[in-house]
C-alpha cells in the first residue's frame, strides 16, 4: 500500500498534516521523537479482544468510532500511538498500544 494521510489532495499536503500530527503527540506526551516507519496496519489486544487499527478506516475502540489518520511508533517507549482526528490528531492525545499487546504490524511499501 502506498503511504497515504486520509483526506489529503496530494503527498506535500500529506506530508505537511503528518507532521503537524507528530508534533501534536510529541507536544501533548512529551516524546522526543518517533521512528521513521510509516505505518498502515496494527493489529493489537485490547482488554483481549483482537482488534484492527488501519490507516483511512475507523477503529472501533471501547468508546471511539474514530478514522485512522496516523499510526506512529515511539521506539524508546517501544508504543504504538494510533491517532483519530479526536484522538492525536487535532485534540488530546494519541491511544497508546504497547508493543506487547500488538500481533501484526505492515508498514506502507516503501518509497
Amino acid at each position: 500500500m502506498k503511504w497515504f494521510i486520509p483526506h489529503t489532495d496530494n503527498n506535500k499536503d500529506a506530508e505537511r498534516v503528518y507532521a503537524s500530527i507528530k508534533k501534536h503527540v510529541a507536544g501533548v506526551l512529551g516524546i522526543d521523537s518517533f521512528s521513521s516507519r510509516r505505518i498502515w496496519k496494527l493489529t493489537f489486544r485490547d482488554k483481549g479482544k483482537l482488534l484492527d487499527a488501519e490507516v483511512g478506516k475507523r477503529l472501533y475502540m471501547r468508546e471511539i468510532r474514530d478514522e485512522v489518520i496516523a499510526i506512529l511508533y515511539e521506539p524508546r517507549r517501544n508504543l504504538y500511538h494510533i491517532c483519530t482526528p479526536s484522538r492525536g490528531g487535532l485534540r488530546d492525545m494519541s491511544v497508546l498500544v504497547g508493543s506487547d499487546e500488538v500481533t501484526s504490524v505492515v508498514d506502507f511499501d516503501p518509497e
